[in-house]
């Protein structure tokens, strides 16, 4: 692929395929560290059903979540927190490749450090 060369004391050489590649990873990384929050969200929600704001914040809200995540960690195991996570990562994925492409290549051709 092409070779990006930046002029600098240090010239760092970063090639295309690569920028992609730490989006990508980025991306992973970040859809797998915070999905378990969202299957206690969407738990919550289904137990829920409609919900005010009095019961999406403060004490209250925090004993359902604490009490959702240990729902799931009895029946389902660590395993459960990360139910549906595959289709989430691949939906990811190529989002955060491009964002993170696109963003290194705009620094590159406006000069921004």
């Amino acid at each position: 692929g092409a070779v990006i060369e930046m002029e600098a004391p240090h010239a760092i050489r970063v090639e295309q395929g690569y920028m992609m590649l730490f989006g990508a990873v980025a991306g992973c990384a970040a859809e797998f560290s915070t999905y378990p929050f969202e299957v206690i969200r969407r738990r919550m929600q289904m137990q829920m059903g409609t919900s005010s704001v009095s019961s999406a914040v403060g004490m209250k809200a925090l004993r359902r979540m604490t009490k959702t995540l240990r729902v799931i960690l009895n029946s389902r195991g660590i395993p459960g927190l990360y139910a549906g996570c595959v289709p989430g990562i691949a939906q990811v994925l190529p989002s955060a490749a491009l964002g993170y492409y696109s963003y290194e290549m705009f620094k590159i051709v406006l000069d921004v450090d």
